[in-house]
């Protein structure tokens, strides 16, 4: 009886977790979100282009960056759930949290150096 149970057991193991993960990959993508928000703001006012511009870029570029967003958690947690059943969860949650924890500091980093370079 217990044979039975245990790949069902495994199976809403594996799709809690990777939900858990993949909230904490959306949580941090949230973040990235309004630190590309942020530079692109400053990029837009200090490289020149219309004022009149500016909020059309803006929308358009939140928009973009929320829909990569939204693909980067769905993609998150299938990626994470597979690894559950190749026991490779961890080391896959590992690579996405890095790659975006490097992506926020280098637009954290690149907005602090336009900040720094134009006196603002």
């Amino acid at each position: 009886m217990n044979s039975d149970l245990e790949p069902a057991k495994n199976r809403v193991f594996a799709l809690v977790l990777s939900h858990l993960l993949a909230g904490l990959t959306g949580i941090i993508g949230v973040f990235n979100w309004l630190e590309i928000r942020e530079l692109q703001r400053l990029v837009v006012v200090f490289s020149g282009i219309s004022v009149w511009a500016w909020r059309a870029i803006e929308i358009f570029t939140f928009i973009i960056v929320g829909i990569i967003w939204l693909c980067l958690v769905y993609f998150s947690q299938d990626y994470y759930e597979k690894g559950f059943w190749k026991k490779k969860m961890l080391i896959r949650f590992s690579k996405i949290i890095g790659i975006q924890v490097m992506i926020l500091l280098l637009v954290y980093f690149a907005a602090h150096l336009i900040r720094t370079r134009y006196g603002f």
